[in-house]
């Protein structure tokens, strides 16, 4: 399956809005454009299902766990954390919807996997 494909079932499925669709699609197009990611079902589908997830969840007022702290700190670890915060960073401001810290945390350690599958 395609990446687009997981992002067209996940707003057919009603699991994501109308706007959620196009901030993942905005979310695809920032990797590819900005950071020449191309992101795919191998090595970016639970991220992006992750992201569309964290969308309704803010649309719906639900609350998410937050990252065990020991997870946050082996990525933190990572060669390439330092560009996933940055890659995280854009990936905010392209977002319509504010999210809670305990997302972003989220967010970066997906990034952070993303681009370590990149590497090997």
């Amino acid at each position: 399956m395609d990446i687009m494909e997981r992002i067209d079932i996940m707003k057919e499925c009603g699991l994501s809005s109308e706007q959620e669709h196009k901030d993942l699609c905005a979310v695809v197009r920032l990797f590819k454009d900005e950071f020449g990611i191309a992101l795919t079902e191998e090595n970016a589908g639970v991220m992006i299902t992750h992201i569309g997830a964290a969308l309704r969840r803010v649309r719906t007022g639900e609350a998410v766990e937050p990252l065990d702290p020991e997870v946050y700190a082996q990525a933190a670890e990572e060669p390439e954390y330092e560009r996933a915060q940055k890659i995280v960073a854009r990936l905010l401001e392209t977002l319509t919807a504010a999210l809670p810290e305990e997302e972003r945390q989220f967010f970066l350690v997906h990034v952070v996997q993303v681009l370590s599958q990149l590497e090997s």
